[in-house]
């Protein structure tokens, strides 16, 4: 219920509040969907709400489907919030390796660190694009 109290706010001041937009949260054990459709020139909400609980997580794909179905999220544009448990982010400096050997870098130097497969995480390269700045790089499943 955090994300939707937290999501609501944004949406509410989206430019373009004509079209309906949702969040979809997921937790190893709960799978919501939020959406908000706004009608009118006045502030009139319709705010759809759905959770649902799932034994496994390879389970959120059906009750995804049904939700979607419920909620009315064909053509939808969605935001995926993940519980934390669901994800690991590590950062680090950029480390001193040609590019093509980054991927297999990151995945070395974290491999201690996390809790799944390191060949399963994904490497991102994040930069804040300045001379002297340090790049980042975030690893999750």
């Amino acid at each position: 219920m955090r994300a939707v109290i937290r999501w609501l706010p944004s949406w509410l001041s989206r430019p373009d509040q004509s079209r309906p937009a949702a969040d979809v949260y997921m937790s190893p054990k709960t799978l919501a969907v939020a959406k908000g459709d706004r009608g009118g020139d006045r502030l009139h909400l319709h705010l759809h709400l759905r959770a649902d609980p799932i034994d496994q997580l390879s389970a959120a794909r059906d009750v995804l489907k049904l939700q979607s179905h419920d909620v009315g999220l064909k053509s939808t544009s969605c935001n995926l919030v993940l519980a934390s448990e669901l994800y690991s982010v590590s950062l680090l400096e950029r480390l001193p390796v040609t590019d093509e050997e980054l991927v297999e870098a990151v995945r070395w130097s974290i491999q201690e660190n996390i809790e799944f497969p390191v060949d399963t995480a994904a490497a991102i390269e994040l930069s804040s694009g300045g001379k002297d700045a340090r790049d980042c790089y975030r690893s999750s499943r």
